[in-house]
C-alpha cells in the first residue's frame, strides 16, 4: 500500500521500502526499518516467563544423558530445578545399587553448586517409597519441595512418561502442566545397571550413556582403587545379582539364538534346536511365575520380633520371620510355621488359639516390585502379645540371628526388601 508521502525527487514509495525510482540513492525520512529487540531483551523476556520452579522426580540409579537432558529443559524453563531423588533410604539392592548421597553426588558433579549461577539453581533432595500409600509419598514430597523452594508459587513436574512406573506424572493436581520431555537415545538406567552388576565394564559403552562427571563418581563408589578392587557392598551385590539371575533361569522362556548358543558352546550338535526349541515350548512355564509367602508381625512391649538373614538376597539385612508358603498349608500356618522355625519362638497353642479366636489382623503387601526374586506377594499376620518379659528366642533355618528390637531402633536402610513399610503399616514407625 503507498503512502501518501514521497520521496524529495518525486517518487511514491513504500513502507519499509526505498524510493520506487531505481536511479533514486536518497532514502525518504519516513520511511521505517524493521526494530527487533537487543539480546538483553530477549534475555529478559525470557526469565519474566520462566516457572519459579520445575520439579524432577525420579531414582537415578545412575544418573544417566537422558536425566541430564531433562535437568538441561527444566534449566531453561524454569528459575529453579527441585530434583527429588526417590528410594533415598533404602539398604542397598540390586534394583537400587546407590544410596541417596552417591546419587546426590553424581547430580553435583555435573551441576556444581556455587560454580555458577545456572548450576546452583539446581537443588538435590531425598524422599523416602511409600510402596502402599500414595497419600503419604505424594504429602512428603510436597512438603520437602516447599521447603526448598518456599517462595515458588508456580510450580510444574518435567520428567519423561517412560512407563508404568511414571503415573506419579499424573498424581500432582497442584502443580499443573506437566512438561514432557522426550527419551534420550532410548537410554534407560535397568540396562546400566545390568551391565554394571553383571560385571561387565565396556567403559566406551557406558561413558556413552552418562555424563562423565558421574560416570567418575559411580566408577569411585564401586572400586577402591584404579586397579578394580571392588567395595565389600558391591562385591556383594554383584554375587547376589548373579544368584537373582540363576533363580529366574528355570522360569524364563528360551529362544532359539539361547538354544543355539547353548549347544555351542557345549560342543553339542546345532541339529538338535528345533527338537530343544519344542521342549522348551511345551514344557517351560507360559507365564513367569507368582510366589506366595507370608510373614509375621510379632510385637511385645514396645519391642518388635526381627531376623537377620543368613542367605542371599539381602544377607546381613533385618527382616520379618517369614517364607515360602507350603502347597498343603494355609497362610496363618504358613506364618506361624515360619515364626517357630526361624526365631526358636515358645508361642503356646492355648495363647494361638485365643488370638485366632479374636481374629489376627492380617494384609497383603503386592508391591509389583518389592522382590528381586520375581513376582512374589506375601501375607503379613499381625501377633500383639501384649505386655511383659519378652520371650527368648534364637536364630535358626534361614535366619542367622533373631532379636527384640525396640520400634524406634527400627531403622529403614536396615531393612529387607519392604519389611519397613511392613511394619509400619501395623504399628507406624515411619
Amino acid at each position: 500500500m503507498s503512502h501518501d508521502r514521497g520521496c524529495p525527487c518525486g517518487k511514491e514509495f513504500y513502507e519499509y521500502s526505498d524510493c520506487t525510482d531505481s536511479s533514486c540513492n536518497r532514502k525518504p525520512k519516513q520511511a521505517m526499518s524493521p526494530t527487533r529487540p537487543d539480546s538483553e531483551t530477549v534475555r529478559r523476556q525470557s526469565e519474566n516467563t520462566k516457572r519459579d520452579a520445575l520439579v524432577f522426580i525420579g531414582r537415578f540409579q545412575p544418573f544417566h544423558n537422558g536425566h541430564k537432558a531433562v535437568i538441561d529443559a527444566a534449566l531453561e524453563q524454569a528459575h529453579e530445578v527441585v530434583v527429588v531423588v526417590g528410594s533415598s533410604f533404602q539398604a542397598r539392592n540390586i534394583r537400587n545399587p546407590f544410596t541417596f548421597q552417591e546419587r546426590k553426588a553424581m547430580i553435583e558433579a555435573v551441576y556444581p553448586r556455587g560454580r555458577t549461577e545456572r548450576t546452583t539453581r539446581v537443588k538435590v533432595v531425598p524422599v523416602s517409597d511409600f510402596p502402599y500409600d500414595d497419600n503419604k509419598w505424594v504429602n512428603a514430597i510436597q512438603r520437602i519441595v516447599d521447603d526448598t523452594v518456599p517462595n515458588a508459587k508456580d510450580i510444574g513436574l518435567i520428567g519423561h512418561s517412560k512407563d508404568s512406573t511414571s503415573y506419579y506424572l499424573n498424581i500432582f493436581p497442584k502443580w499443573k502442566n506437566h512438561v514432557e520431555v522426550p527419551n534420550v537415545d532410548g537410554i534407560n538406567a535397568t540396562d546400566i545397571r545390568n551391565i554394571v552388576l553383571a560385571g561387565k565394564w565396556p567403559e566406551n559403552t557406558l561413558k556413552s550413556t552418562m555424563p562423565v562427571e558421574a560416570f567418575r563418581v559411580m566408577e569411585k563408589v564401586i572400586y577402591v582403587s584404579e586397579y578394580g578392587e571392588t567395595t565389600d557392598a558391591f562385591d556383594t551385590l554383584f554375587t547376589e545379582y548373579d544368584m537373582v539371575k540363576k533363580y529366574k533361569k528355570p522360569y524364563q522362556k528360551l529362544s532359539r539364538e539361547d538354544i543355539t548358543t547353548w549347544l555351542v558352546s557345549n560342543n553339542k550338535s546345532e541339529d538338535l534346536t528345533d527338537l530343544l526349541d519344542q521342549f522348551s515350548r511345551e514344557f517351560r512355564p507360559q507365564f513367569p511365575p507368582t510366589f506366595m509367602t507370608v510373614d509375621a508381625v510379632v510385637v511385645q512391649s514396645g519391642h518388635i520380633l526381627l531376623v537377620e538373614r543368613g542367605d542371599m538376597p539381602g544377607k546381613g539385612l533385618w527382616a520379618l520371620p517369614g517364607g515360602f508358603l507350603n502347597q498343603d498349608e494355609t497362610m496363618l500356618d504358613g506364618a506361624i510355621r515360619e515364626l517357630r522355625e526361624e526365631t526358636k519362638i515358645k508361642l503356646p497353642e492355648r495363647m494361638l488359639a485365643s488370638l485366632k479366636r479374636l481374629g489376627i489382623p492380617s494384609k497383603t503387601f503386592d508391591a509389583s516390585n518389592r522382590s528381586s526374586r520375581g513376582r512374589t506377594i506375601t501375607q503379613a499376620f499381625f501377633l500383639d502379645l501384649g505386655v511383659g518379659e519378652l520371650p527368648k528366642v534364637k536364630g535358626s533355618d534361614d535366619a542367622a540371628k533373631a532379636f527384640w528390637v525396640p520400634f524406634n531402633e527400627v531403622k529403614q536402610e536396615k531393612m529387607f526388601e519392604d519389611h519397613f513399610h511392613i511394619i509400619d503399616n501395623f504399628i507406624n514407625i515411619g
